[in-house]
This record gives C-alpha cells, sequence and structure tokens, in this order.
C-alpha cells in the first residue's frame, strides 16, 4: 500500500510539469501584464484597501507591544494574572484588534483633513 501511494504520488509530480510549457502559436503581447488605468478603482475601493494593509499589517507589530506590555503589566504589579491562557491570549489579541483598528481609523481621518 505504501509503495503504491509513493508511485501514485511520484508518478504525480513528474507528469505535473508535461503541461507547464508554452505554446509557439501565442504571442508576447497577449501574456503581458497591462498597468492599472487612473480611473480603475473607485476612490473609495483605494481607501477601503490602504485600511486593510494598515490594518492586517500592523498586527504582528501590535501584538508584539502588546504582550510585552501585558506581560510587563502583570509582572511589575504582581497582580493575578488571568486564569487561563486563552483568557490572556484572548485579551491580547482584543486589545491588538483594536489598536490596528484605531490606526487604520486614524490614517483614514487625517486622508480625510489632507484632501479638503
Amino acid at each position: 500500500m505504501k509503495r503504491l501511494f509513493i508511485l501514485i504520488l511520484l508518478a504525480a509530480f513528474l507528469f505535473s510539469c508535461a503541461t507547464t510549457g508554452s505554446s509557439s502559436t501565442s504571442t508576447t503581447t497577449d501574456t503581458e501584464p497591462v498597468p492599472y488605468e487612473e480611473d480603475e478603482f473607485a476612490p473609495g475601493l483605494i481607501k477601503l484597501r490602504r485600511a486593510e494593509v494598515l490594518f492586517f499589517g500592523a498586527l504582528p507589530l501590535f501584538y508584539m507591544f502588546t504582550s510585552l506590555g501585558y506581560d510587563t503589566y502583570y509582572d511589575m504589579t504582581s497582580a493575578d494574572a488571568p486564569s487561563s491562557t486563552n483568557t490572556e491570549l484572548g485579551q491580547k489579541f482584543a486589545i491588538t484588534v483594536s489598536l490596528s483598528g484605531i490606526l487604520a481609523l486614524a490614517d483614514f481621518i487625517v486622508g480625510e483633513l489632507q484632501d479638503d
């Protein structure tokens, strides 16, 4: 059974490259990417994309800072830490998502004020 599985897997890997060759009948101008037009996307979609990039890009950094601050606070105050690690993780992630949302919202507000 194990040999059959390895044989099928090997055949799939070997024959998967058979269809990747380029045909000589197609021209290179058909496959070249075309730059976006200036008015191809609505301004609201551009602002939404910027907010999305800021929000998800800031998550790892804010999680790192939140975790450092959270752990430092409980170490310095010698207060009782949350009873389970799931509660602690939930609190850290809630703070992280909130900070990322505030950053994206602040960037949107500053961008709107600068446009006026």
